[in-house]
């Protein structure tokens, strides 16, 4: 076994974003080392051309290469490293372009490319997907941690139902842990109302899971969710207020890019259908538009009633293109409210007993809401289906990796 102090004095070297974000047009030459990938070589009588990425950015660097320095296998997707002079361009339009991947560069269809998802992120559309993810979760964790809120984890695994409202998850979908019934989480809000009554404010980002078996371009069977939860809120426009802020914070620096005949006619007690959310948000509103205080039928059994006794504290945020993008609700503070709302939806009091036992010792008035961030994604980003929007999706009958 070796031992090693830490104690190292080498350095990360530069990726090709750092690189050129230091440069200054001075005409002085600068000797570097990069390493990459080859997106594409042009091959010359006398010198050859390629152009190197290495994922950090969606420009790059061309390398130009004498006969005698140029590889014999040096082919789309090769990676390299690189040593030479970087010098300004004479060439015109070069910003250095970089993208690289070993896919030809002609366009290929979207279900070779989910064939193929584990080189897919080498494409230009779906490593500029993989930035922007990154961007928006930074501007978002910037918003909540200006805001006071706490990013927690919240476990997968979990023996509670929550967003079915009573209705048990998918069978297929149980499994046992250690000799006790399991499923995987479908969403963290019970988990982040316990904490948050120790926190006050909290937030998270992770994994949930459906037993979905639908095949439009908005569901996914595993996909990312944002949720946050606080206390000392009485009013669902509260939620909606910080729902609200922190995406307009988010889309700062991005702009996202109908008919009346329904095919299901909108009735009071009936939910609101795709073609229904399109319109409000398209057409009636022409902007992002909250849609609140549903029948207490249509909502989970954890949303506060009213006081008109037919409709429940909540909130669904419906975008253009999109449809519902945000869902939200004060949570019953009230013990006997809750525990009432529990045997209304038909469940077993003693497996949410742990939930209900937090109404008994300081419970105050909370609320919060969840996110699908790869709806978010596919809003920005115009990207109309969420398969294309996370690194590799999964859906119904498909998990190729």
């Amino acid at each position: 076994m070796l031992l090693r102090r830490f104690a190292s004095t080498s350095t990360l070297p530069p990726t090709i974003r750092q690189l050129l974000s230091s440069l200054q047009p001075t005409g002085h030459v600068t000797k570097v080392q990069l390493s990459g990938w080859i997106k594409s070589v042009r091959r010359q009588k006398n010198v050859t051309f390629a152009v190197i990425n290495d994922g950090s950015c969606g420009s790059g660097l061309q390398a130009v290469l004498k006969p005698d320095a140029t590889p014999h296998n040096l082919t789309n997707g090769a990676s390299v490293r690189i040593c030479g002079n970087l010098v300004q361009s004479l060439g015109r339009g070069q910003s250095y372009e970089l993208h690289a991947y070993p896919i030809q560069k002609q366009a290929l269809p979207v279900e070779f490319l989910r064939d193929n998802a584990h080189l897919r992120a080498r494409t230009d559309i779906n490593a500029a997907m993989l930035r922007l993810r990154d961007s928006v979760l930074r501007t978002l964790h910037s918003y909540y941690e200006a805001q006071d809120f706490h990013y927690v984890h919240t476990p997968i695994l979990t023996s509670n139902d929550c967003e079915g409202g009573g209705q048990s998850p998918d069978p297929s979908a149980q499994a046992e842990f250690f000799s006790q019934p399991a499923y995987l989480t479908v969403s963290s809000q019970l988990h982040l109302e316990a904490l948050a009554a120790s926190l006050s404010r909290v937030y998270t980002l992770s994994p949930c899971f459906r037993a979905e078996r639908s095949q439009t371009n908005r569901h996914l069977a595993e996909f990312w969710m944002l949720e946050a939860e606080w206390a000392f809120i009485s009013h669902v426009g509260d939620v909606c207020y910080v729902v609200e802020e922190s995406l307009k914070n988010a889309l700062q620096k991005y702009h996202a890019s109908s008919r009346v005949g329904f095919e299901f006619q909108p009735a009071w007690g009936r939910s609101l259908q795709s073609e229904h959310e399109r319109w409000l948000s398209e057409r009636l509103v022409g902007g992002p538009v909250f849609v609140t205080d549903y029948p207490t039928s249509l909502k989970p059994f954890y949303m506060r009633a009213n006081d008109d006794g037919q409709t429940v504290a909540c909130f669904d945020l419906l975008v253009p293109f999109i449809g519902e993008l945000v869902g939200g609700s004060l949570r019953e503070e009230r013990y006997s409210h809750l525990v009432e709302a529990i045997q209304r939806h038909g469940l077993k009091e003693e497996e949410y007993g742990w939930y209900v036992d937090l109404r008994k010792y300081g419970s105050a008035p909370h609320g919060g809401y969840g996110l699908g961030f790869e709806r978010l994604i596919s809003w920005m980003s115009g990207i109309e289906n969420v398969r294309e929007c996370i690194a590799m999706p999964r859906w119904a009958k498909r998990m190729l990796l």
